[in-house]
């Protein structure tokens, strides 16, 4: 295929169940039309910052391909286990996490509700469980979304920018400023220049 974008290619993960291998795959794309230029929870002078959760390394090459196609994103970490991820996300600065289900040491459906317990930090489900049931468990936990293996990077950037518009949206209603003190009314914290009292 020939043509201004012909160079651009996407890249699809599939997890075989009995090998949990991953095959990638390569088609042209127009990756820019998918991206919107609404900032969502993230300021347009600043990237949105990506926590990526997963324990194979090429999925982990993947993810990286899929937020490398603008300048809009930013990965602030890479993790191939649960165990770090709650407090990486109460202790950084995370506009998005991109969990994997299945994780070594612990359930990403466990994971997903940890984080919701003190985040409301949008999540994004991975998996290659196709079954409406695990569809809805995921969803049921608290993940924003919940997307199947293999996807595409233009159905992952689609959904991520609902996600962040989403969340965006309600940050008006969320923080009440007086000077460099700031209060979140979800989380039901207090911080003094960014810094959480």
């Amino acid at each position: 295929m020939s043509g201004p974008h012909s160079g651009r290619e996407v890249f699809r993960a599939a997890r075989s169940p009995a090998s949990r291998s991953f095959k990638f795959s390569r088609f042209p794309c127009i990756v820019r039309d998918a991206v919107s230029s609404e900032p969502g929870n993230c300021r347009a002078s600043d990237p949105c910052k990506v926590l990526i959760v997963d324990d194979h390394p090429i999925a982990q090459g993947g993810l990286r391909s899929v937020f490398a196609t603008s300048a809009r994103y930013k990965i602030v970490g890479v993790l191939d286990n649960g165990a770090p991820v709650s407090a990486f996300v109460r202790s950084q600065e995370v506009d998005l996490v991109v969990l994997d289900l299945n994780l070594p040491d612990e359930d990403g459906l466990s994971l997903c509700r940890a984080i919701r317990a003190t985040s409301r930090t949008p999540v994004i489900m991975l998996t290659a469980r196709g079954e409406e049931s695990d569809r809805v468990r995921g969803l049921d936990t608290g993940a924003d979304d919940y997307l199947t293996k293999p996807f595409s990077t233009v159905e992952m950037i689609a959904r991520v920018e609902v996600l962040l518009r989403r969340q965006g949206a309600g940050e008006s209603e969320r923080h009440l400023s007086f000077g460099n003190l700031q209060i979140d009314l979800i989380e039901q914290s207090l911080s003094r220049a960014n810094v959480h009292i």
